[in-house]
């Protein structure tokens, strides 16, 4: 029968077996590649290091351990819960591992019921989820239908067979939804449960001894070597009917007929001599998600404890044999395997979220079994990740979330190789300590902690939502290596009810220091902030819980996960959040990610530019290009300025933001945001605030004659697509009265109004997808246009977002827009707002020195404030006249800026000397010195971005926490999930070629704020 690629699909589809033309036996290719492998294993363990065990899980550690369970409630509910399940497992008979532990491979994780996927279902629902308890280890329920598995109303009909390696797998052959296997499902939860189990036993065995426990770890061990050996690669549909480790390596290039799945469509691209499986990002022989490699770390740290452990007789529990096996079949078979992704042999070249999970494996395996190769390659991955996933000022190319899933996997390789001894570049032994030596990982230590909100969430963006916090390790690791910074970080977490101490605090920190009643409002002072590689100011306000945060986000170019959001902004004030960002959780939520989803102003009804790359878009029309224009914080008021190139057809896309501060944390923000270009410029806003799952909520238009909303309907489990994206029941006035300039969002215990300062000519309301809020799915949230029209448009929307106070009142009394001499230019605003805490005049863009109430300013940003106890403050940023009477200054310089000879990371050397009449910023006033650095040869033109000044001499400037260097440039989403390149990565610049640093000044005089 000759070979035929139909014949091959259909025969195997059916459940056949070995087709007539198929060459039986082990073939060379695979014969050569297994004895290699294994020659590498014999070299690796014969050129070993001595290494005293344990050496991952020290005495030191156990001791720690030992005292919290005695001083600490929390530290022994821990131990008792381990304990628990330990006891369970060493009661267990003596086969339980060989039963628990299949030979046959696993199942995919995620198999669903096979009853709810047959039954009519909406558009987006999967059927129930398949729950499985370790006490009833051979059954599978559906928590949905409650439908239990196996079952003879839904047997494993369809059959899928691996002859090559002697395997077959069953499904349900009439599944709807993708040939689900509850037995797969089944095999590996079983297996999951014992990788799982024996971090507890190895933690109780740690701590209180027990050779009952060493001995359950080893049968586990032995059981996982002899049977991983075994298991098969496979992604979510396929198997590789071949050497494992061969079909690990090459499951892009594998003959037909090595290739077995069970869905014809899953053979549409492959050819006779050439099948493919996905690559081992969804792949593997355990699991089909980088083989879910990071179990290997835990198993390694057992392993290490229970090295030279013996039995109740006294006798070693291992023979030679037995523990070189679990060393060569499971620890070094499971690394082996995950090489190709990363780039093979003693490579780190594979910068992805999920590479850290192998590096960190390498380096706990390295570790325990004293492999120096394995040790180098990890240390080589976590400078990759360190150097390639992350910036210059310690965040990912990513989002607050991603950022910390990188660091949370890749301190994996710093924690177990804390304390190693190495021979280092020059020859001498050097001990390892990144946390002492590497200042790129304190940056990125710290920016965890600096992008929260004051109630410990996330500041949501990109792909970060509202709900999630850092991981409570991170900041635990940090309270330990950078004390300085985390004494009271911990806090923070407790503020959402979502601390529970981990294992790392548990080994490693007192639990005195840790007790719920250790002040849970204590703050840790966080500062306002501005990542000029990440490109996010955070302005803040006010201390504990309920502080305030106003970010933007400049969204520079980045990976898929960022949005489409440049200069959006998310407003958190006195606890609670005003002005949202949606974040999201599944890539199927178009919605969030896309402009029309945030607070920004909208051009042509269409998105902004988002994701360029010079290797693969030469022409730069397509590149976005935020940058910084101007950022100031102080007590009183902070203001950062921003612009971008973030529609093509726009000369100008610039907004700034002052957050305006009153007593506590109460704050209220001037925004102007200005646009040129196109024909619709439409600003938008959402809140949080009244949307329609809150009783009573509403948005209220005073004096403008809004038609009354649509009923909005109910919410249900289940979302019809057409209600998860875009805006519906518009609602719309034409040419609003001159008198008309506030929107309200009312709910009963708060409100945010809106003063709109400047003429449009439609306002409109609606309700959009508010799905940033889980477990609401049906949640809508109320959203506003400003609507300005016409040919070569050219806008400045003047807006001040007033947040209520908890229960209601309002903090503005009056807003006015006030009119300004022709001579103080084009683009001049003057706002007088009358609050509780004191009377403002804000001024801004005044080109020519020009007169408005009684002040006169020329400048960049101007306030004026009476206080309401008869006092007066001025401040400026970038001005050379504000006088209000006699206070103030005029005639001054109002920037210092020009060349920088040379620089080093936190150091520039400038060519020219500060203008006469310079002065330096007030106590308590920081200015952002704003940047150009020079070109390199692979960059193209960079964007200006700021760094806070600690220090401004003669001729130099010195910045503060962040080094001197541009972002560079991204890698390819191609080369971001895998070791591939395309070619060499724009590098980063840290030649700084132009300063800019604004004049900051603030008097005072009477009392008040």
């Amino acid at each position: 029968m000759e070979r035929n690629k139909a014949d091959y699909v259909a025969a195997v589809t059916r459940g056949e077996g070995f087709l007539p033309w198929q060459r039986k036996g082990v073939s060379e290719e695979e014969a050569d590649y297994r004895a290699d492998a294994e020659r590498r294993k014999d070299d690796m363990l014969a050129g070993r290091l001595p290494v005293v065990h344990p050496v991952l899980l020290t005495e030191e550690q156990a001791r720690q351990a030992r005292a919290n369970i005695e001083a600490a409630p929390w530290a022994r509910e821990w131990f008792e819960r381990r304990k628990a399940m330990a006891d369970h497992i060493i009661a267990q008979p003596e086969d339980y591992a060989e039963k628990m532990i299949p030979e046959i491979t696993p199942g995919i994780s995620f198999a669903g019921c096979p009853r709810c996927s047959n039954a009519p279902l909406s558009e987006n629902s999967r059927g129930g989820g398949l729950s499985w308890d370790y006490r009833n280890p051979d059954v599978m329920t559906c928590s949905a239908c409650g439908q239990t598995y196996p079952s003879a109303d839904y047997p494993e009909t369809g059959v899928l067979v691996c002859p090559r390696q002697g395997q077959t797998f069953t499904y349900f052959a009439e599944d709807g939804a993708g040939h689900v296997s509850v037995s797969g499902r089944l095999r590996f939860q079983k297996a999951s449960f014992m990788m799982g189990v024996v971090s507890d036993l190895a933690f109780v065995y740690a701590i209180a001894g027990g050779a009952r426990y060493a001995q359950a770890i080893v049968r586990i061990l032995e059981r996982l070597a002899h049977c991983y050996r075994q298991w098969l690669y496979h992604d979510n549909g396929a198997f590789a009917d071949c050497d494992p480790l061969y079909g690990a390596w090459r499951h892009e290039a594998l003959p037909l007929e090595w290739k077995r799945d069970p869905s014809p469509g899953g053979y549409q691209r492959d050819q006779l001599d050439r099948a493919s499986l996905a690559q081992y990002w969804s792949g593997g022989r355990f699991a089909t998600s980088t083989d879910q490699i990071h179990r290997l770390a835990d198993l390694c740290q057992a392993l290490d404890l229970v090295y030279d452990a013996v039995g109740p007789d006294g006798e070693p529990l291992w023979t030679p044999e037995s523990r070189e096996r679990v060393e060569r079949d499971l620890v070094l078979e499971w690394i082996f395997g995950s090489e190709s992704f990363v780039g093979g042999p003693g490579a780190a070249l594979n910068r992805s979220n999920k590479a850290p999970y192998i590096y960190n494996a390498q380096a706990t395996a390295g570790r325990a079994l004293g492999l120096p190769g394995l040790v180098e390659t990890a240390l080589k991955g976590y400078e990759l990740i360190r150097d390639e996933a992350f910036q210059s000022d310690g965040y990912s190319w990513e989002s607050p979330s991603y950022t910390c899933m990188y660091l949370r996997d890749i301190i994996g390789v710093t924690e177990a190789l804390h304390g190693y001894r190495r021979t280092g570049p020059s020859g001498r032994e050097e001990v390892v300590d990144p946390y002492v030596t590497d200042p790129r990982l304190r940056l990125m230590f710290r920016g965890v902690l600096d992008a929260v909100r004051p109630d410990g969430g996330y500041i949501p963006n990109g792909d970060t939502g509202n709900t999630g916090t850092p991981p409570a390790a991170l900041l635990e690791v940090g309270r330990v290596r950078y004390p300085e910074h985390f004494r009271e970080a911990l806090p923070i977490l407790r503020r959402r009810g979502a601390y529970r101490p981990s294992e790392y605090a548990i080994l490693n920190l007192d639990a005195r220091e840790l007790e719920p009643e250790k002040d849970p409002g204590k703050d840790p002072g966080l500062p306002e902030i501005y990542f000029p590689t990440w490109m996010m100011s955070i302005l803040r306000h006010g201390k504990g819980p309920d502080g305030t945060v106003l970010a933007t986000a400049f969204s520079p170019p980045g990976t898929t996960h960022r949005h489409h959001d440049n200069l959006g902004i998310y407003y958190f004030d006195s606890g609670r959040t005003i002005l949202g960002e949606q974040g999201y959780g599944s890539r199927k939520e178009e919605w969030a990610e896309r402009t029309f989803s945030h607070n920004l102003v909208i051009v042509d009804d269409t998105q902004q530019l988002f994701r360029y790359h010079a290797r693969i878009q030469p022409d730069s029309r397509e590149e976005r290009k935020p940058e910084l224009r101007m950022m100031v914080t102080s007590p009183a008021v902070s203001v950062v300025e921003a612009a971008s190139r973030a529609y093509a057809q726009c000369s100008e896309y610039r907004r700034l933001v002052a957050l305006i501060k009153g007593p506590d944390a109460k704050t209220f923000a001037v925004d102007i945001f200005r646009v040129k270009g196109g024909s619709k410029h439409t600003y938008r806003l959402f809140s949080e605030l009244a949307s329609t799952d809150i009783e009573e909520g509403a948005l209220e238009f005073p004096g403008l004659g809004m038609p009354a909303e649509a009923p909005i309907p109910e919410g249900g489990p289940v979302v019809p697509r057409g209600e998860r994206y875009g805006l519906r029941d518009a609602r719309t006035v034409e040419r609003p009265p001159a008198a008309w300039n506030t929107a309200i969002w009312k709910q009963k215990d708060r409100q945010y109004r809106l003063w709109v300062l400047s003429p449009v000519d439609r306002v409109a309301a609606a309700t959009g997808p508010g799905h940033g809020m889980p477990g609401k799915p049906g949640r809508r949230t109320r959203y506003l246009d400003v609507v300005r029209e016409g040919q070569n448009l050219a806008s400045t929307f003047v807006t001040i977002h007033e947040p209520s106070d908890v229960g209601g009142a309002a903090r503005i009394i009056s807003a006015e827009r006030l009119p300004v001499p022709e001579a103080a230019g084009p683009n001049a605003v003057a706002l007088r707002v009358v609050s509780a805490w004191g009377t403002y005049l804000v001024l801004n863009e005044f080109s020519e020195e020009a007169e408005v109430d009684g002040v006169r300013f020329q400048g960049a940003f101007g306030v004026v404030c009476r206080t309401p106890e008869g006092g007066r403050w001025v401040f400026a940023s970038e001005a050379s006249t504000l006088r209000s009477g006699g206070l103030g200054f005029e005639s001054a310089p109002d920037a210092w800026q020009g060349e920088v000879l040379s620089n080093s990371e936190s150091e520039m050397i400038v060519g020219t000397a500060p203008p006469t009449g310079w002065t330096a910023p007030p106590p308590g006033m920081i200015p952002y010195v704003r940047v150009r650095f020079k070109e390199t040869p692979t960059s193209g033109p960079l964007q200006p971005t700021g760094y806070a000044v600690a220090e401004a001499g003669e001729r130099s400037i010195r910045v503060a926490r962040f080094p001197l260097e541009s972002g560079g440039d991204q890698p390819l989403w191609s080369e971001w999930m895998s070791a591939k390149t395309t070619g060499p990565a724009p590098a980063p610049s840290r030649e700084v070629a132009e300063f800019h640093l604004p004049a900051v000044r603030f008097l005072a005089e009477g009392s008040g704020r």
